[in-house]
């Protein structure tokens, strides 16, 4: 099923009722709130620009945590999901075609095998996500 608004591929935790981009290693969790959202109680500033704060909890005070893979289909070639800045997302390709993928516009190669890029979510015509449940507790 294809979604409208998607979410970058990684971890997402729901803390006190409200869902936010998570890393997390072991029994913690470090919760995100971005550039434009309200700063939650207990958040303290971030060094990354685009991050306005972080909160380190532990991963048995979480509601829930999923693990998402966002993947989309653009010009018929399947890409993953990295970032989403509004309508564009950054994706990774993880087709069969590498060199044409590097020659597609907005496309640049990042490695030997690797080609990333981004483009307009408008123009693409599928776009899913798999969502994995992790136990919390």
């Amino acid at each position: 099923m294809t979604i409208e608004r998607p979410r970058a591929s990684g971890f997402y935790a729901t803390f006190e009722g409200r869902q936010f981009h998570a890393t997390t290693s072991g029994l913690s969790v470090v919760l995100r709130a971005y550039g434009g959202e309200s700063l939650p109680p207990g958040f303290g500033p971030s060094a990354i620009p685009t991050v306005a704060g972080t909160r380190v909890v532990s991963r048995s005070a979480l509601d829930e945590l999923v693990y998402v893979k966002s993947m989309c289909t653009w010009q018929n070639e399947p890409f993953s999901i990295v970032h989403v800045d509004r309508n564009l997302l950054y994706v990774f390709y993880i087709g069969e075609k590498g060199d044409w993928a590097c020659n597609q516009p907005g496309m640049f190669r990042t490695g030997k095998l690797e080609t990333s890029g981004y483009i307009d979510q408008s123009a693409c015509t599928e776009i899913v996500e798999f969502v994995n449940p992790i136990p919390v507790k």
